[in-house]
């Protein structure tokens, strides 16, 4: 049999979750906010310069939700202006530049007890409990609290040889 003759599809499966993954990389997850950006009316070599030349839209402007990049997705470089305007305070608040320079608490960030920054129980291991190998590993050794010879060592304010000291004391 010759097998040229057939041809062997295989992996369509995973070839369509590929390319329905590219596409919704390629597209906003939500219609985007319209851009609107009137231009100026001709003042010049006009009849009457009073009156406004542009004849009124007859399509209703798009009511959409303003954008957030935590909940739109949008793979452009341009994103509509009133979802940055919206966080300039945000980020101000981060940077801290609502107080000036001052001494009073007011003017640092403290944050509050409950924050993720005091917390630390992702340390503890509450479930895991293994047993050790090694048990000497955390036994406290106490020494004897007798005299010790090594205490008169080194008290000279000049020619202090401790080398020779500690010889001298064997």
């Amino acid at each position: 049999m010759d097998t040229s003759k057939y041809i062997y599809i295989r992996n369509v499966d995973r070839r369509q979750t590929l390319d329905t993954r590219i596409q919704d990389r390629i597209e906003p997850t939500t219609k985007l906010e319209m851009t609107y950006d009137p231009r100026p009316v001709h003042t010049r070599r006009v009849v009457m310069p009073i009156i406004d030349c542009q004849k009124p839209t007859k399509v209703p402007m798009e009511k959409t939700f303003l954008y957030d990049t935590q909940l739109i997705f949008n793979p452009g470089d341009s994103a509509p202006y009133y979802g940055y305007a919206n966080k300039i305070d945000d980020e101000s608040k981060m940077k801290n530049i609502f107080f000036p320079l001052q001494k009073n608490g007011q003017s640092k960030f403290i944050p509050d007890s409950k924050s993720d920054l005091y917390d630390n129980s992702y340390l503890a291991q509450h479930s895991n409990t293994h047993e050790m190998k090694h048990h000497l590993l955390f036994e406290k050794s106490y020494f004897p609290s007798g005299h010790n010879a090594n205490i008169n060592l080194g008290t000279d304010l000049f020619n202090n040889h401790t080398r020779q000291q500690t010889k001298d004391l064997k």
